[in-house]
């Protein structure tokens, strides 16, 4: 039997500290004009996965924590937090194209 990813990612990351992208929040203010797009990233522990359903401990350094369960299908981008490079650095600039 194959593997979701989301049991694939448990299994290749499970107890290391990651950053998850989700996709983006758009906002539009109809009146100004003006058009906002942030990245939805969340940052944890990977704990588990059983199927679609990815189990991450986020924790605060307030030592507040809460297990945070995700749906795979909405996962974009994993990035282990321990890498030379976050989230946001892999993104480029969709607005500045590579010169050609």
């Amino acid at each position: 039997m194959s593997k979701t990813y989301a049991e694939a990612l448990a299994d290749e990351l499970s107890e290391k500290e990651v950053e998850i992208y989700c996709g983006d929040l758009g906002e539009t203010h109809i009146f100004s004009e003006t058009q906002k797009t942030q990245k939805h990233i969340i940052r944890g522990v990977i704990k588990s996965a059983n199927g679609d359903l990815l189990l991450v401990r986020v924790s605060k350094p307030s030592n507040m924590w809460c297990d945070v369960y995700l749906n795979g299908w909405n996962i974009k981008t994993v990035v282990k937090i321990s890498d030379p490079l976050f989230i946001m650095d892999i993104y480029e600039d969709e607005r500045f194209g590579k010169k050609k």
